[in-house]
């Protein structure tokens, strides 16, 4: 995935986000609770950043509305 300035890279991709994705990595479908959960952090905070992420186009969601990061890992190259 590639977002059009630095800024705009960073205003989606904070320190929070950072972590939550590297909590979902491999991780397989899970709902909004268990995220928070596996970061430590309130469940709305969370679901905050949930939303940026999907919006952003880094998550996804299945059919029945859990969360999906598909992926094993997360690298952010310049």
């Amino acid at each position: 995935m590639t977002f059009g300035s630095a800024e705009l890279a960073w205003s989606v991709m904070t320190s929070d986000r950072r972590a939550l994705l590297d909590a979902l990595c491999g991780a397989g479908p899970v709902c909004v609770h268990d995220a928070a959960r596996r970061v430590d952090r309130d469940l709305q905070t969370v679901g905050g950043d949930i939303d940026a992420l999907l919006n952003a186009g880094v998550l996804g969601r299945t059919d029945d509305g859990a969360i999906i990061f598909p992926y094993d890992a997360v690298k952010i190259a310049f």
